[in-house]
């Protein structure tokens, strides 16, 4: 049988609240309007009390961004000000992007678009108070007002516990391959995931080939390795269709004890069980924090 698989990559949107799928989002009908006003005054962060928060972001909708982008950056941006008050964990605006070869700044999104802060925080609930285009200084901004409950793992984490981890590059065409090199300083159960940008959760590391995740402390992992290549397993990158640009990433999980994210074990081969991100995003706030580490790698993938 053939082991060739073909993951289907596109960067990733997420921030620890994925600002589309939500634990318990509440419709609601909100009308967009044009408004001339100060937008540099509103205060941004409200705390009400209880890991609740009236939270804004404001996003400037340039030439070649469409509404709905910027629209989502500023859902992004409203959900990033609660987590770092929640959390008291200042993100990184370097840690959560990558520039596409198009010159396009994609932000990552909800659960992963806060680069290693999963223990940090996480947006559970989320909705939409309002949602307008802004006038300010001849300049047109998207900008949403939500309400958010966020929640975070117990405990601390453990401080010794270490996570490195690349990629073989950083900007793919389609059709490249991707290879993952990891090592950790102590003993652990790796989980290997693909988020793709239409909020797609692939499971790569444990699959039906790779069923033992067990890894030493300072042991290199590689996926795929030579012998996997050799006998036909590689992850090559693809485009989701209609795109010609796109951002994904792979997020590495590394447990003190073994992580089970599927019911009864039932491994597609080569990771091709989808997660939904809400659930995954849930099942490691289940996880102390002194019990897990993890990294985030980015990547481009352009025609």
């Amino acid at each position: 049988m053939p082991r060739n698989f073909i993951v289907p990559f596109s960067l990733l949107a997420l921030i620890l609240c994925h600002c589309t799928h939500t634990a318990t989002q509440t419709p609601q009908a909100v009308t967009e309007t044009i408004i001339l006003s100060d937008i540099v005054n509103e205060r941004s962060l409200v705390d009400l009390g209880n890991g609740w928060y009236e939270t804004i972001g404001r996003v400037e909708i340039l030439s070649n961004m469409s509404k709905a982008e910027a629209e989502k950056q500023a859902l992004e941006q409203a959900c990033v000000n609660a987590i770092q008050h929640y959390s008291g964990v200042q993100i990184q605006a370097s840690s959560v992007a990558v520039t596409g070869e198009l010159g396009q700044k994609n932000i990552i999104d909800a659960f992963t678009s806060v680069s290693k802060q999963t223990t940090r925080g996480v947006v559970l609930e989320k909705t939409i108070l309002a949602n307008d285009i802004r006038v300010f200084d001849h300049k047109m901004f998207k900008v949403v007002k939500l309400k958010v409950r966020v929640g975070r793992q117990l405990g601390e984490p453990d401080l010794f516990f270490k996570l490195d981890a690349r990629l073989n590059r950083n900007y793919f065409q389609p059709g490249d391959e991707l290879v993952i090199e990891t090592r950790t300083t102590k003993d652990c159960y790796l989980t290997i995931l693909n988020i793709s940008s239409n909020y797609s959760v692939y499971i790569l590391i444990p699959n039906n080939y790779h069923r033992d995740n067990f890894l030493k402390a300072g042991e290199a992992f590689t996926f795929p390795d030579k012998q996997d290549r050799e006998g036909g397993l590689k992850l090559k990158v693809a485009l989701l269709d209609g795109k010609s640009e796109d951002t994904e990433m792979i997020k590495i999980l590394a447990t003190k004890q073994p992580l089970q994210l599927l019911e009864h074990n039932d491994l597609s081969a080569w990771g091709s069980g989808a997660l939904a991100l809400n659930y995954l995003q849930h099942r490691l706030l289940e996880l102390p924090a002194s019990e897990v580490t993890e990294i985030d790698l980015p990547y481009v993938i352009s025609r």
